[in-house]
């Protein structure tokens, strides 16, 4: 009884499939996806890195000018990396900020509401000593430690 899907059909099936298998595997193993995929990750410290930069500071410097009123306050702010929590529509990668906090010059209790800055991690990222890795992603958009500098071409 010979029915299309006989004995020698399925078995030519099967060898098709373990040989094309076999080629995959071996394309693998001597091309895997992502070998040439460069990244570096971007750790807190360097985030607060980037808070503590002069452009930063200056940023903050800036928005306080155009209220009028550094003149009544230290030109030196107190600086914090902030992860904002208060957001539940933003994702955890996108809730880090600088924030900047003037005190009063003359001892006492006055100060400026926090000056919040986002981060800009391509800049941060563009002007790395790795030149190639120019780009900023993240892995995971939950979480808040997975950014890293990539080669976008790669």
């Amino acid at each position: 009884m010979n029915t299309f899907m006989g004995k020698s059909t399925v078995r030519s099936f099967i060898l098709l499939f373990v040989g094309f298998s076999v080629i995959v595997a071996i394309f693998w193993k001597f091309s895997p996806p992502f070998t040439s995929y460069q990244e570096t990750k971007i750790f807190q410290k360097d985030l607060n890195g980037i808070c503590n930069s002069k452009a930063y500071i200056d940023k903050a410097k800036q928005e306080v000018s155009k209220l009028e009123k550094l003149k009544k306050f230290n030109p030196e702010p107190v600086i914090e990396l902030k992860l904002k929590s208060n957001i539940p529509q933003i994702y955890e990668v996108f809730r880090w900020t600088c924030e900047y906090t003037f005190n009063a010059r003359k001892s006492g209790v006055a100060r400026l509401n926090p000056i919040e800055i986002g981060l800009e991690l391509d800049e941060y990222c563009q002007n790395r000593p790795k030149p190639m890795l120019t780009k900023s992603t993240y892995h995971h958009y939950n979480d808040e430690d997975s950014w890293y500098c990539v080669n976008p071409n790669s």
